[in-house]
């Protein structure tokens, strides 16, 4: 795993310097762009690095992906926020709207690098994006539970749980930090809705659009789960949620042998919101084999799962899947199976991935050797 981190660390330096995120994209891959996105995760990939070997110019990466968001947030909105940079001609948004998403997952990064480094401008960012969330973004009442909007464009206030949960856990992070009593509960409501939202059978629904559950996305609202849990440990009801949701995740959409699945497949007995997709859309939707950064994201939610866990155990073997039968010689990784495109948004959520695991590998070995010495153990980590 570790050549492998290395070989894609490689390709990327190769591929875009200083522009971490600056590629194709799947959505539009004919012209190169900047996505937030992709800054952001490999961002965070580089700061886990810089955690296991303690060497600065993986902190610098790190710091340079930082310097390009904060350089380049949409100028539509007063505080911080990102999104696509192309306009999504299906909902009429326009290149400079900011997406709920893309924005969390920028939150998520600089909050981290805040904790890394103490450097109190990465700390006024996450204010300035948590203000973003709450008074620009916006949410709506559900009940006692919160949820929020997609974007603030009216085609796309519609009700999406992924960018909601993953907003509620950067929230939480925040109100820990600083002692913001309104964005702790609303973080508390968001992830309660999150817990009325969950299907009987441990799954979420992608939107009310798109009544299925998918494996990118349902990774996403699992590890906000499991992060939130970390920050306020002994609540029930959502430790339940996340065991419900886990045990769905990792029967539905992987086969035994680590193959993830793109959507719940049809011939499951239980696939009745896919099968009314089908029956009422498309009649066309089946489960294609995942992609890349599907993968990406369940080895960073199974990574963190207790060493000798049955999860654990089939990220080791997902874990062999991806890095035989994904790498290219090149060090990037296919963006699908049978498809050797590579997608720069894809590439950043396999490498933080793989760095996850990489981290949590490494704090599992010392704890349990206490005696371990630091530096000798970075060394020889990469």
């Amino acid at each position: 795993m570790q050549e492998s981190l290395l070989r894609l660390h490689r390709w990327r330096e190769e591929l875009n310097g200083e522009d971490l995120g600056f590629g194709y994209d799947e959505y539009a891959p004919q012209v190169k762009h900047h996505y937030p996105e992709a800054y952001a995760v490999f961002g965070q990939a580089y700061l886990h690095l810089y955690r296991v070997t303690g060497d600065p110019a993986y902190l610098g990466w790190a710091k340079s992906s930082a310097g390009w968001l904060v350089r380049n947030p949409s100028p539509r909105y007063r505080n911080l926020s990102w999104g696509l940079p192309w306009r999504w001609d299906r909902w009429e948004a326009p290149a400079d709207l900011s997406y709920l998403i893309t924005t969390a997952l920028v939150g998520k990064f600089l909050v981290q690098l805040f904790e890394a480094t103490g450097e109190t401008v990465y700390l006024d960012g996450c204010r300035s994006v948590a203000k973003w969330i709450v008074d620009e973004n916006g949410y709506t009442e559900s009940g006692d539970g919160v949820l929020f909007f997609y974007a603030n464009h009216p085609p796309l206030r519609f009700p999406v749980l992924n960018p909601s949960v993953v907003a509620s856990c950067f929230l939480a992070r925040m109100a820990a930090i600083i002692g913001e009593p309104h964005w702790r509960d609303l973080s508390e409501r968001g992830f309660g809705y999150a817990a009325r939202s969950q299907n009987p059978d441990g799954s979420w629904h992608y939107s009310e659009e798109r009544r299925f559950p998918d494996s990118f996305h349902t990774a996403l609202v699992l590890e906000a789960l499991q992060d939130y849990l970390r920050l306020s440990p002994g609540n029930p009801s959502i430790q339940r949620c996340l065991e419900r949701g886990l045990s769905f995740y990792r029967r539905r959409l992987f086969t035994r042998n680590g193959r993830g699945m793109e959507v719940l497949p049809p011939w499951h007995k239980r696939a009745n919101p896919l099968f009314l997709y089908r029956k009422h859309v498309s009649g066309k939707i089946r489960s294609a084999p995942a992609r890349l950064w599907s993968y990406g994201a369940a080895v960073r939610l199974f990574a963190k799962q207790g060493a000798g866990s049955a999860f654990h155990r089939f990220c080791l073997d997902l874990l062999a899947h991806v890095l035989e039968d994904f790498q290219l010689p090149n060090g990037a990784f296919r963006y699908r199976m049978q498809d050797e495109r590579t997608f720069v948004r894809h590439e950043a959520h396999i490498m933080d991935g793989l760095a996850t695991m990489l981290e949590e590998e490494q704090r599992r070995a010392r704890s349990q050797d206490p005696e371990t010495d630091s530096c000798a153990t970075r060394s020889c980590m990469l």
